[in-house]
């Protein structure tokens, strides 16, 4: 399991998929940006099952049923099954099936180590299972947003405390650590005040504190142009495949918030300051302005200000 919000009622579902069908492995897969699916849930005989597999549209069956919008049934599969995209090494798989969710929503999949192929009859019912997959997942959806907005209406009312709000941020929103950077207006390079959150002692001692140019990486790209940053799946886009440093230890960091607050007019010195979230934190159920509150709610209460 890879998103938290993809609970016992989907993985009950994928697991009666292997089930009916008889399969060796039974796997759901979702969009994740535009050119990405991500395995959520999967229920298997093997081992040898990556539980964090992507795949990208248009790569091995799974991919082709994504890109194409259409389903597949390979009979007498004679290639190695790691070009499906979710083992570790191959299997010997014999025959696979897998249907486009409604809506392009991902890829629900089935593949077998004793049958040869699967029937039309077979077919039918993992579409089924995919309509019943789509419904589930907008429930569950629904559900973990209305929680979401819960817990961050609770946090907005108590937060007082800086650094206090800022962990409890953290906890809501599954990041593991929080960069706080400030920059001397005009300068080449920006400052780490400090680090909160899971990063081991030996690198965060290492790091703050040190001042680092504004050449590469995310920190240094927003200072550079003045803006906060969003990004759903971190390490996609090579020209940002860091976020501070090369080499970094700074633990999950799948999802990468940015926010920035540049210096007001009456500040003694022109300082923008930069706080920057990294950990697996699930943006599908964020509501669309969600950095933009977060951002106002900590203006109040910074302690640059």
């Amino acid at each position: 399991m890879t998103r938290p919000y993809h609970n016992f009622p989907i993985d009950q579902l994928i697991r009666t998929v292997a089930d009916s069908l008889e399969a060796h492995t039974s796997a759901l897969f979702l969009k994740e940006g535009q050119r990405r699916l991500r395995l959520v849930s999967h229920h298997s005989l093997s081992r040898d099952v990556k539980a964090h597999s992507t795949i990208e549209t248009g790569q091995g069956p799974v991919g082709w049923v994504m890109r194409e919008q259409r389903p597949i049934n390979i009979s007498r599969f004679k290639k190695d099954s790691r070009t499906i995209g979710i083992y570790e090494k191959d299997v010997k798989v014999k025959s696979l099936v897998a249907v486009p969710l409604p809506e392009e929503a991902g890829v629900l999949m089935a593949d077998s180590k004793t049958r040869l192929k699967f029937t039309d009859k077979h077919l039918s019912i993992l579409a089924s299972f995919g309509e019943c997959a789509a419904f589930l997942l907008k429930n569950v959806h629904a559900q973990v947003k209305s929680s979401l907005l819960l817990s961050l209406l609770e946090w907005a009312c108590r937060a007082e405390d800086f650094e206090e709000a800022l962990l409890d941020l953290m906890d809501i929103l599954q990041f593991n650590a929080c960069l706080i950077l400030r920059r001397i207006r005009e300068t080449s390079f920006f400052k780490v005040e400090s680090i909160l959150g899971k990063v081991p002692e030996g690198y965060k001692k290492s790091v703050q504190g040190r001042r680092f140019p504004l050449e590469s990486g995310v920190c240094a790209w927003m200072f550079r142009h003045s803006k906060g940053i969003l990004l759903r799946s971190f390490g996609s886009d090579p020209k940002r495949s860091f976020v501070l440093e090369r080499d970094e230890d700074i633990g999950p960091r799948e999802t990468v918030l940015g926010l920035f607050f540049p210096a007001a007019r009456e500040d003694v010195f022109t300082l923008d300051h930069a706080l920057v979230f990294t950990g697996v934190g699930n943006t599908e159920v964020w509501p669309g302005e969600l950095p933009n509150i977060i951002k106002r709610r900590l203006k109040r209460m910074v302690p640059w200000r």
